[in-house]
């Protein structure tokens, strides 16, 4: 496994990186996958308050680490509005392409 700057991560350090990986990537249901995401983002966000608390993460890991997974949370979030966007308007192609027939 990579740590943020593509090194590899020694076996205890896949421990929070595992955890972070699968908290977001088992949403369930669409209806409140927005919700989720938050709590989802939260909980991590703890988790790794929690390991900087204990010091075994220094301010700069920290400040990476709450960095990366912001930045993933967004593009997470404007490719999903994204995709609405491009569904609906797909849609809308289509149909006007199909009436024209």
């Amino acid at each position: 496994m990579r740590n943020i700057q593509g090194n590899r991560q020694s076996g205890k350090d896949r421990g929070s990186t595992g955890l972070f990986t699968n908290i977001l990537s088992s949403p369930p249901s669409k209806s409140r996958l927005y919700d989720t995401n938050i709590g989802n983002l939260k909980v991590v966000i703890e988790y790794f308050a929690s390991l900087r608390n204990k010091g075994k993460l220094n301010d700069k890991e920290f400040s990476a680490l709450i960095t990366q997974l912001c930045a993933d949370f967004i593009e997470n979030k404007m490719a999903s509005v994204l995709n609405k966007v491009l569904v609906k308007a797909s849609k809308g192609i289509f149909e006007e392409y199909m009436n024209e027939w």
